[in-house]
């Protein structure tokens, strides 16, 4: 039998035998590395997910106090309270 034919015989009854003994040998444990990686990835995902939010989002929420101005300059006749007032209204908007 040359190389050739070699890599294309017919696998034989034992050589699926020897197979499922390998899956069987090298298989013991998965279900338990796997539910542990999945554990792992989960956690590493809400702590991404995570970070991004407060690095992105806490700077812009609604709970974060909108400091208020007390000391605006109007070229018009429009009080600097009432302008003062109305710019703290937006921002507490937001």
């Amino acid at each position: 039998m040359n190389r050739k034919q070699e890599h294309l015989r017919q696998m034989s009854v034992e050589d699926f035998a020897n197979i499922r003994e390998l899956i069987a040998e090298h298989s013991k444990g998965l279900e338990g590395r796997l539910e542990r990686y999945r554990r792992r990835v989960r956690i590493r995902r809400y702590t991404v997910a995570t970070c991004i939010f407060m690095g992105c989002c806490i700077s812009y929420s609604s709970a974060v106090a909108a400091p208020k101005y007390s000391n605006i300059v109007s070229s018009t006749r429009v009080d600097s309270e009432h302008v003062c007032e109305t710019i703290h209204n937006v921002i507490e908007k937001l």
